[in-house]
């Protein structure tokens, strides 16, 4: 599976006196069919809403990050559920992001959500799914940080969920809190490189400085 961004300029003559140029951007979904591993099929790539962010139902249902207009000087993301038949993508369900600083994954059937803290609300990490007997978007559970989310990643059983410096661990069905750690000062961890293990916790590998262990609480 591949995500390929077709990136072009379009000139549009508005009147004799000027030309507008408008900033085109289309995605297609590049797929390789291992059927018959012998004889790897490419399928004829496919336009899709956004950037692809995720996959489920393998490979029947996908998940794209977009930016939308919504109005002459607004625009907000949004992340698409679109089904997939190895020939044509249908949008199936549409959902309105927070603003760009909150990030988003989508992990197999689970989309993870961040939002800031505003004047009424704590910041918080959401798990939501689509629904297959409504084919809408659905939050499961929500649970409070102590900062606002930067950064989010999976780990199967667990979700690590960066705060600030801290780096914070979740169990994936519940968000419950399992665990948290800090890096080093002025160590760049790779997180998203790191081993988890669901009875242990999480070891980061910090580069040049060895490895952090993020322990789980007893």
């Amino acid at each position: 599976w591949r995500d390929i961004v077709d990136q072009h300029y379009e000139t549009v003559t508005v009147t004799n006196a000027y030309e507008v140029v408008e900033w085109i951007e289309r995605h297609y979904l590049d797929v390789v069919d291992y059927a018959d591993p012998a004889h790897p099929t490419p399928r004829q790539p496919v336009n899709i809403p956004g950037q692809l962010s995720g996959i489920s139902h393998e490979g029947t249902l996908l998940y794209t990050l977009a930016r939308r207009d919504e109005g002459t000087t607004t625009s907000a993301r949004y992340l698409e559920a679109s089904a997939y038949d190895d020939v044509s993508v249908w949008l199936v369900d549409s959902m309105r992001l927070p603003d760009s600083g909150s990030p988003v994954l989508a992990a197999g059937t689970n989309i993870f959500l961040a939002r800031s803290a505003t004047s009424n609300e704590v910041a918080q990490i959401e798990a939501w799914t689509l629904v297959e007997s409504t084919g809408r978007f659905t939050m499961r559970v929500a649970a409070p940080l102590p900062a606002p989310a930067h950064s989010l990643f999976d780990f199967r059983e667990m979700l690590a969920v960066q705060t600030g410096s801290a780096l914070n661990l979740l169990e994936v069905r519940t968000l419950h809190h399992l665990g948290s750690g800090t890096p080093p000062a002025c160590v760049s961890g790779e997180v998203g490189h790191a081993a988890a293990d669901p009875m242990r916790g999480l070891w980061v590998p910090l580069h040049d400085y060895g490895v952090q262990h993020i322990a789980l609480q007893p």
